[in-house]
Formats: structure tokens, sequence, C-alpha cells
């Protein structure tokens, strides 16, 4: 995925899949649900709940628990909205971990040039 790590997800549902059918046809228990097969996890969509997950870990390796589907909807619609957290500032075109890299380099040298004078009597005095 390079820079355009999914760091984290949240799929926040708008409406809940109530099923009407009582038939063979329809399985009301997993109708609409976000599975999670490595995790043995299927998630109903109820209204208004947000479900929420990391998919990688601080080093952007993905995790592979993270894989998930939307399973079918044998009754009505589903209706859900995903926000995702990438690793890459997608409007600067910066990885946000650079980023963080960048400003802890400069601050560092900040804290040295402040302390140049400090550090250069410590080793002139011993």
């Amino acid at each position: 995925m390079g820079g355009y790590n999914r760091v984290c997800t949240m799929l926040v549902y708008l409406n809940e899949c109530v099923c009407e059918k009582k038939d063979s046809e329809c399985f009301e228990d997993i109708n609409g649900c976000t599975l999670f097969p490595l995790l043995s996890l299927a998630v109903p969509p109820v209204q208004n709940a947000a479900l929420f997950w990391t998919n990688t870990d601080a080093n952007l390796k993905e995790f592979d628990a993270a894989v998930h589907q939307g399973l079918p909807v044998c009754c009505g619609e589903k209706w859900a909205m995903n926000i995702w957290i990438h690793a890459r500032d997608l409007w600067n075109y910066g990885t946000v971990l650079d980023k963080i890299r960048g400003l802890e380099l400069q601050l560092n040298k900040e804290y040295l040039d402040k302390h140049k004078d400090e550090t250069t009597e410590a080793k002139e005095s011993s």
C-alpha cells in the first residue's frame, strides 16, 4: 500500500438491517454484518453506532486481523460510511511520520543550537 496505508478505520452505521422475512433464505443473524473472519467476529449494523479498528501497527505493518468484509443484506438496505485515517498527508504529499520525524530533528537542532555555548564550555573545562 506504500504511503497510502489506512492506519485506522471507523465504520459508522447509518441504519439497521431489519429482516421482515421469516423464511429459510434469510439469515437474520448475519444480515448486513461486518465480518472479521480471522477474529470470528460478525458485527451487526446498528443505527448511529460506530465500529473502530486499527489496520496497522506503529511501523505501518498491516494487521491481518483487520481484514474484513460486509456480509450480504437479505432484507432492506444497509447504509454506512467509512472514515479513514491515513499514514500519508494526502493534501501535502508527505507522510505524517515524516513530518513528526522532521519536527523532532528541527527541535533537536534548535535545542543544540541554543545550548551550543554551554556544551562547548563544559567540554573546554573538563
